[in-house]
């Protein structure tokens, strides 16, 4: 659900409005944002989710590259009723916690249908996930991911905006809220040299 997370802020950094985009001369400094994954967790209030992730890691290997290894522990499975929902949170930095702003939740009521989809954030983890077969009904099950890499790249020239992201994934059936995921990412804008 980690990629489920990183797929919504990706939505969101798309949807994005740019700012103005020019070729560098060879020499010129050109900017990049760099991800930092701080941690993911279940959400607190309620830590008995018949959908949850247990035992996550992180593991940064370098810029924007990082390992994750841990459990995902389905209690049911998921059939077309599964729908997700995302609510992102923007603070300026990790510690300024009080100045927040937070944005309309995104949906994804056609989940089922998009999982086995090639193009999706979450495809190649799911791929690599034992005994999962990325396609709905998905069986309850104990599913567990060792060392996968994750390589974030492609976000570095994404017009994200720079600050302490907050993203809070929740599953629902029928209404019940059967699931509750909390990742928190940082994104610093840096500056490299281009090489032409």
């Amino acid at each position: 659900m980690v990629y489920l997370s990183l797929s919504v802020l990706m939505l969101m950094a798309v949807t994005a409005v740019k700012s103005g985009v020019k070729e560098l001369d060879a020499g010129e400094l050109q900017e990049h944002m760099e991800m930092t994954f701080e941690k993911s967790t279940n959400c607190d209030k309620f830590p008995n989710w018949k959908i949850r992730l247990e035992n996550v890691s992180l593991e940064q290997s370098g810029r924007n590259k990082m390992f994750l290894s841990g459990t995902l522990d389905m209690k049911v499975g998921l059939t077309k009723d599964f729908k997700l929902k995302a609510i992102l949170t923007k603070c300026p930095s990790k510690s300024e916690r009080g100045m927040c702003e937070e944005f309309p939740p995104e949906k994804i009521d056609d989940f089922c249908a998009k999982l086995p989809q090639k193009d999706q954030m979450w495809s190649e983890f799911v791929e690599h996930l034992q005994h999962f077969k990325p396609e709905c009904p998905v069986p309850k099950g104990y599913y567990k991911f060792v060392h996968h890499p994750l390589d974030m790249s492609s976000m570095s020239n994404m017009p994200i905006m720079e600050g302490y992201w907050i993203i809070r994934t929740e599953g629902y059936y029928d209404g019940e809220k059967v699931m509750c995921e909390q990742s928190e990412v940082s994104f610093a804008r840096k500056k490299k040299r281009n090489h032409g």
